[in-house]
């Protein structure tokens, strides 16, 4: 599932997570896993009901297990998913979390991601100044990383939110 998910194919995460999870019952972080998996795939094919109900029952598990990674993975889709459906409170709320838990974890790879979300998520309809400074601090934290796929996406949304301010140089 995972394999398929990097490499660009939801359908088949969609898949191979919804049969690994139906095959047997799974210890509690690896069904997270796979949710969170199946999650994103669902979000990546505009599935906004299915990748909410997985990144809920992801985040139930990982308040219960207090799991912080998990739940600021699910709080991440779960803002993904409210950011595309127009929801910027609720994308905010659920975004800001993801944020603070893996600045205080200290996982610079998950906080690019969830300053990439967050970022985003200002493009349209919220703060292009705001949206500038998360995807400038994610684009920083990827290129110390080296992560050219989190560059990528980051400078993508980053050129999003430039035109949307109207800075076309």
């Amino acid at each position: 599932a995972q394999a398929a998910l990097d490499a660009g194919r939801a359908e088949h995460a969609i898949r191979h997570a919804g049969r690994a999870l139906g095959l047997v019952q799974a210890d509690p972080q690896t069904e997270r896993h796979l949710l969170l998996i199946r999650a994103t795939a669902e979000i990546d094919m505009r599935q906004f009901p299915a990748a909410s109900a997985d990144a809920r029952h992801a985040l139930e598990s990982a308040l219960a297990d207090d799991d912080a990674t998990a739940e600021g993975e699910a709080r991440r889709r779960l803002g993904t998913v409210a950011h595309m459906q127009g929801d910027l409170a609720t994308s905010r709320r659920q975004l800001d979390a993801a944020v603070d838990i893996f600045r205080r974890a200290g996982d610079e790879k998950r906080l690019a991601n969830a300053l990439r979300a967050r970022g985003f998520a200002e493009v349209f309809g919220g703060s292009i100044p705001a949206a500038r400074t998360y995807l400038g601090e994610a684009m920083t934290l990827f290129e110390r990383l080296g992560d050219e796929r989190g560059q990528a996406w980051a400078g993508h949304n980053m050129a999003w939110a430039v035109f949307q301010g109207g800075d076309f140089t």
